[in-house]
């Protein structure tokens, strides 16, 4: 087993220094076999593109809200706690409060001067690790994430990002699995915990 596990590391490691896979994404975790395997936490990672916006202090995917919506319960469960959250290399220095993922989904999408009701993440390479207050996903729920579009930056450009399902706050855990990508907006993805 353990030779296994070292050779589909090394495996992973030569795909992501070939391009072919994002690092810490898309690794094995089986929920039937292995106890430790519980998805519980979201990442939304930011692809947006450096350049391109002019001075908006706001840069990269504009995140107000994340809520979980399981298959057979009525009502959505709120993201509750930020574990982590890192910022790409934009100027998003109107919007850095991460807590605004764990608001209550209703902004107005207006940032003047630092008083932005939402977080920017600062283009490619931020993102925001939450989770929901100790629920699990299971396939064919549905996360919900709540984006302020293209009106929060003056040159109107198509903010885009990715939602993850994961077993840990780790950011590079290779068992984090795609449930969204190219989503832009307030956008919902349905969870496939059988990829």
């Amino acid at each position: 087993m353990l030779r296994r596990n070292l050779y589909f590391q090394a495996a992973v490691a030569g795909l992501v220094s070939m391009g072919l896979m994002a690092p810490g994404c898309g690794g094995p975790c089986n929920q039937k076999t292995d106890p430790d395997c519980v998805y519980r936490f979201v990442m939304i990672r930011d692809t947006v593109p450096p350049a391109g916006f002019t001075g908006t202090q706001t840069e990269g995917v504009d995140i107000y809200g994340v809520q979980l919506f399981h298959t057979l319960l009525a009502n959505p469960t709120d993201a509750q706690q930020v574990h982590d959250c890192q910022f790409g290399s934009g100027d998003n220095s109107a919007a850095t409060d991460c807590e605004y993922v764990v608001a209550t989904h209703e902004s107005a999408c207006s940032g003047d001067e630092g008083a932005a009701d939402y977080v920017s993440l600062g283009g490619e390479g931020g993102y925001v690790i939450v989770s929901f207050g100790g629920e699990v996903m299971s396939t064919d729920d549905i996360i919900r994430v709540y984006e302020c579009e293209t009106g929060t930056n003056g040159d109107n450009i198509e903010e885009t990002y990715e939602v993850w399902t994961g077993v840990s706050t780790d950011p590079e855990d290779p068992s984090w699995l795609l449930c969204g990508d190219k989503m832009t907006g307030t956008e919902d993805c349905d969870v496939d915990l059988d990829q």
